[in-house]
């Protein structure tokens, strides 16, 4: 007798068991943020790129190596010998570019409402453009979390539609000899509305990331771009500012 399983059977099937389904694109990075640093990473299929992020150890980095991959699995190995197993389709949109472990969900959530209460502390970062302003009011720490909390102000009267949010590290002086590096900074947890700013109205916006250290000779950078517009903003953070961070209890 022949049985027929349908794809969409075999993915309910597997995530009744514990697997988790990730989608992916071939021009879009999902980000995989576990508790703890990553030591084994295992791919079902060359069709899946996957590889630990540049200066966060608990970071995977997953994309698709074409369209339309076929369906397969990941396998991560924590340093507690945790195994942690996805289930990989494609996906043109994904929905989720950020998929976190269920502990540090439950961690974070506690962490971003602690350091919105708390008293700001970072002063003079900041960058306007068009009656748009964006600036970093505090930097703080919570055990393995680095905690950064803004406020944006439109006092304009068009809305401020949010493209997208950059984070990352590079180096302060480029050298001439050879190609700048920049090191992209995922955010393991947000809380505010960041897509975006009405007329004449503002937010505060709290983002937690792994934490992380600069050298003198390094910044971190707030990119934030406006859809369809021209509105960019950029809020520089350096070795100095990062020194200044409060440590936080939950």
């Amino acid at each position: 007798m022949k049985i027929t399983v349908s794809i969409g059977m075999l993915f309910f099937a597997l995530a009744s068991q514990g697997q988790k389904i990730i989608s992916v694109a071939e021009n879009k990075t999902t980000g995989l943020v576990f508790r703890l640093p990553v030591i084994s990473v295992d791919r079902g299929s060359a069709s899946l790129l996957a590889q630990k992020a540049n200066g966060a150890e608990n970071i995977v980095l997953v994309k698709a190596a074409s369209v339309n991959i076929a369906a397969t699995n990941l396998t991560v190995i924590t340093a507690d010998g945790q195994l942690h197993s996805f289930i990989v389709q494609y996906a043109q949109n994904p929905q989720e570019l950020v998929v976190k472990d269920d502990d540090i969900e439950v961690k974070t959530n506690s962490s971003l409402n602690t350091a919105a209460r708390a008293t700001n502390n970072i002063l003079h970062a900041r960058d306007e453009s068009g009656e748009v302003a964006f600036a970093l009011v505090g930097a703080y720490v919570n055990n393995d979390q680095l905690i950064f909390k803004f406020e944006i102000k439109n006092n304009s009267p068009i809305n401020y539609d949010v493209e997208k949010l950059r984070i990352y590290t590079k180096d302060r002086k480029r050298n001439k000899r050879t190609a700048q590096q920049e090191t992209e900074i995922l955010p393991i947890g947000t809380l505010g509305e960041m897509h975006a700013i009405k007329a004449y109205a503002g937010d505060v916006w709290v983002i937690a990331v792994s934490k992380f250290t600069l050298s003198n000779a390094q910044q971190t950078e707030f990119e934030l771009q406006e859809k369809s517009g021209g509105r960019h903003l950029r809020i520089i953070l350096r070795n100095h500012d990062l020194r200044k961070t409060a440590i936080i209890n939950e």
